[in-house]
């Protein structure tokens, strides 16, 4: 479920949102409390890249930083197969894969993407960026710890 979590909250990211001058308010966006309050929503956003754009870009103005009410339902995908179909050569998207899997699945997700993936897709590393200061698996890291993981 983390998995299939994550993968839809950052299946449409454009790039010009992870760029190194953006990168912070991103990281900042997935703060516990912002990444908290987008899962509850029950509004379904999936057929435009405006939702990624207004959901998970902040404006840091300042030292505090607004954000987006917007959310994804957990039960659709951020956006539509025949979506995605239709606007993957578009230059602007990016399609991350970060599936992760327990560990008695006996399943290797980067080997995973070595053998198939979408054309284009990058690999995200959810065990990669997860702070490792506690022992509770995959906590958001610190915003120097997520801004070197994209």
């Amino acid at each position: 479920m983390a998995s299939t979590l994550f993968t839809r909250s950052f299946l449409a990211a454009s790039h010009r949102m992870i760029t190194p001058q953006k990168t912070l308010n991103l990281a900042a966006f997935l703060s516990k409390r912002a990444f908290y309050s987008h899962l509850g929503s029950g509004s379904t956003a999936y057929n435009s890249t405006s939702w990624a754009r207004g959901a998970m870009a902040s404006t840091g103005i300042g030292p505090r930083a607004s954000y987006s009410t917007s959310s994804a339902s957990t039960n659709e995908p951020v956006v539509s197969v025949d979506w995605l179909h239709a606007n993957l050569k578009e230059p602007d998207l990016k399609v991350l894969d970060a599936s992760w899997y327990m560990p008695e699945e006996q399943r290797n997700p980067i080997q995973e993407y070595q053998v198939a993936h979408i054309p284009g897709a990058l690999f995200f590393d959810l065990d990669g960026i997860s702070d490792r200061t506690t022992s509770l698996p995959h906590m958001l890291p610190s915003e120097e710890a997520f801004a070197a993981g994209c």
